[in-house]
């Protein structure tokens, strides 16, 4: 095991399952079998320097793919809010950083995707130029 992760699969019935990846004996994310990775965050969670963000353990990341992630979905619990990122994404356009933790990657909240509306709308004030839903 490196970095302290192990993995467990988890067969709900026969027809589905999902991984859990732990790190140091916390849940970091669990991988569904339609290739989405789950992480439950709290807004004072985001990593907010240099950028608002959203940081994962980059070996959690990395198996979370080897256990058939494509997608990634955080979900934030004091506000409901989720966000969905292809993991290639999170790879092609993060920020790499290593605070003590381990190596970390990060993906800024301009780049996720919140609710099927992409945050670049939210940049704009409502009535100029941008319809929102």
């Amino acid at each position: 095991m490196r970095g302290g992760y192990r993995k467990v699969v988890i067969t709900m019935n026969s027809q589905s399952k999902y991984t859990k990846i732990y790190a140091q004996g916390k849940l970091v994310v669990s991988v569904t079998s339609d290739g989405v990775f789950h992480k439950t965050i709290k807004e004072n969670q985001y990593l907010k320097y240099p950028i608002k963000s959203i940081a994962f353990d980059v070996q959690s990341l990395k198996d979370a793919e080897q256990a058939g992630a494509s997608w990634g979905h955080a979900r934030d619990t004091d506000t409901g809010v989720a966000y969905k990122s292809s993991i290639a994404h999170i790879w092609w356009a993060g920020f790499r950083f290593n605070r003590g933790y381990g190596d970390q990657i990060a993906l800024a909240l301009t780049a996720w995707v919140r609710q099927g509306i992409s945050l670049q709308l939210d940049l704009f004030p409502k009535g100029v130029g941008v319809e929102t839903p």
